[in-house]
């Protein structure tokens, strides 16, 4: 196996700052930085479009299918057909936000 260094690896990804954000965002895996560079658009919601535009960048294209992508998308988003970061923060850290729930 080769090892490479972190300049090489970086040399060898996208030349945008778009992919190389990604690279950084999965390197420390701040969900607040990856809802971020999903949100394309900035509007503070994640559309289908970059949901799988994002996941394609951050997995690869054959890593998973679009089928798959969907799914987790409705399971994520439902009953609505946006991600808000509230849908994608209590889904991927499993908190749910139960104390801001309980303070409605």
């Amino acid at each position: 196996d080769i090892n490479y260094s972190n300049n090489t690896k970086r040399r060898n990804m996208h030349k945008s700052g778009r992919s190389m954000r990604i690279l950084q965002v999965r390197e420390t895996f701040s969900l607040e930085e990856v809802f971020r560079d999903l949100d394309v658009d900035g509007n503070g919601n994640i559309d289908l479009d970059e949901w799988k535009h994002g996941l394609t960048q951050m997995m690869g294209d054959s890593s998973i299918s679009e089928e798959d992508m969907e799914l987790v998308f409705k399971e994520i988003c439902h009953p609505s057909d946006n991600i808000s970061w509230r849908q994608f923060y209590s889904f991927f850290d499993g908190k749910k936000l139960t104390n801001s729930r309980r303070n409605r």
